[in-house]
């Protein structure tokens, strides 16, 4: 029917300009989230190509479905924390900063 279904437009988290990349944060990924992944990728295939994404592990459904789709590029929270915790103050602070 021509109807148009799932998310209208989408704009990465970040864009990288020194790298030309990207950059995406995902905590979950949720039906919202997904169309609107996809249609970057439909839409912006180059782009794409070089994403980023951050996410929370490297396992589980929602890497899965990432890789499967194209993604190639991640980056874990933990990894993250492990390069970045002693120079990023108050990262991830459970306690007052």
């Amino acid at each position: 029917t021509g109807e148009i279904r799932g998310a209208i437009t989408y704009l990465p988290d970040f864009y990288l300009p020194l790298t030309d990349q990207y950059v995406e944060v995902k905590g979950f990924l949720d039906a919202k989230s997904k169309s609107k992944i996809r249609k970057f990728k439909q839409f912006y295939p180059e782009e794409f190509d070089g994403m980023v994404m951050i996410i929370k592990k490297e396992t589980g459904k929602a890497y899965d479905w990432l890789v499967k789709l194209g993604i190639k590029n991640f980056i874990s929270y933990d990894t993250l924390e492990l390069e970045y915790k002693d120079t990023l103050e108050g990262w991830e602070s459970k306690g007052t900063v």
